[in-house]
Order: C-alpha cells, then structure tokens, then sequence
C-alpha cells in the first residue's frame, strides 16, 4: 500500500441533496514482476478476496483493486490495525477511519457532520502539520 496503493474520500455535492459520500482504498499495481516476468495475478486475486471484491486487470496490463463499500472498508480498517501503515498514507488512512466512523454513525446527513468531514479532509492538504507519533513505539 505504501508505494501501490491509495487512500481518499470522495465527497460529491448534487444541488439540494446529502453529498455523496464515500471512504476508498484502491491498490494498482503490475500485471507481471519487474524481475521474474511471473505474473502478479495469484496473490492480486487473494488480496481481493480478502477484501471482498474484484480483481480488474486493466488495459495497460495492471491489475487494480478498488474497495468502496463501507463494509468493505470494516475489512480495511481490520486489516490495518494489525498489519499499520508507517508512510505517508498512515495520515490518508486514519482520515478516512474517521470519516468512515462518521457515515457508519449517520453524522454525514448533518450540516456539522459535513463540514467535520470536509475539515478532515483540508487536515491532510497542510502536511507540515502531521505528527509522526505512530512511530514513537517501533
């Protein structure tokens, strides 16, 4: 995930309608090993069980697994307890665990919600203010 992946929200405004709100993870990567030449697809399509979704297989020969749901992203969320991020997108994925809790627990169909989901995501454009203390007890 760390140099293959992505997390983000997505945040979609229909006039006079609750945004459409969604927390994502999607991971891209290769179709064949750079020095083998074997191909990536056995262990792409374990990871997309594991998530519950579909493996693609892309026309510039990469495959892709997308997790939108947010059942889906409970699998996400489960996984990354055990198994934590150190990189840049540990910032990326807590914002979309917060977000994540927010559409579980309904608070996205509020002004407050919105708009603390909205802070959420301006949070990660200023990376001067991140704290690295996730790596404190490496």
């Amino acid at each position: 995930m760390e140099g293959d992946g992505s997390f983000y929200i997505r945040f979609r405004t229909i006039a006079g309608n609750t945004p459409n709100i969604s927390t994502n993870m999607k991971l891209h990567i290769a179709s064949t090993h750079a020095q083998t030449g074997g191909s990536i697809e056995p262990i792409m399509s374990i990871i997309a069980d594991f998530f519950g979704v579909t493996l693609h297989l892309t026309k510039d020969s990469t495959y892709r697994i997308d997790v939108t749901s947010r059942a889906g992203f409970e699998s996400v969320i489960n996984y990354f307890t055990m198994c934590p991020l150190f990189g840049y997108k540990y910032f990326n994925y807590m914002a979309c665990v917060k977000v994540h809790y927010l559409l579980v627990n309904k608070a996205h169909f509020t002004q407050e919600g919105q708009t603390t989901i909205l802070n959420i995501m301006n949070e990660l454009k200023n990376i001067d203010n991140f704290e690295w203390t996730h790596l404190d007890n490496l």
